[in-house]
């Protein structure tokens, strides 16, 4: 299923812009600056039972983590948290999102191939 836009994404006062796109399986979340600069992005997907995250940062190296629902923690607060760095193949993912861009912009594209 192709990646969609979700049109009124609720920003903050970073100073950024916070895009969200959303298909059956894939969440993508990217910011941007005032010059429109693809700054971060995060991307969130099931696997193996496990919910994982991938983080790009502009001058930083793309990390992985094993995301925690929260959801045995009664102090919970309905959000996420990264739980453990963890290790995966950068080219499924890759495949995954080149599956699944439909709406996906061209220079978010560009910087997910570049990054192979």
């Amino acid at each position: 299923m192709a990646l969609k836009e979700f049109k009124s994404t609720r920003q903050d006062d970073s100073g950024l812009v916070k895009r969200w796109f959303n298909s059956l399986d894939l969440d993508v979340f990217i910011w941007s600056d005032k010059t429109k600069d693809i700054v971060r992005i995060e991307v969130l997907w099931p696997e193996d039972g496990r919910q994982l995250m991938w983080v790009w940062q502009f001058g930083q190296e793309a990390k992985y983590f094993e995301v925690n629902e929260a959801d045995s923690d009664p102090r919970k607060n309905l959000s996420q948290t990264y739980q453990n760095e963890v290790d995966y193949d950068y080219s499924k993912l890759l495949f995954r999102i080149e599956t699944s861009s439909g709406e996906l912009p061209l220079d978010a594209l560009t910087i997910f191939r570049m990054l192979v």
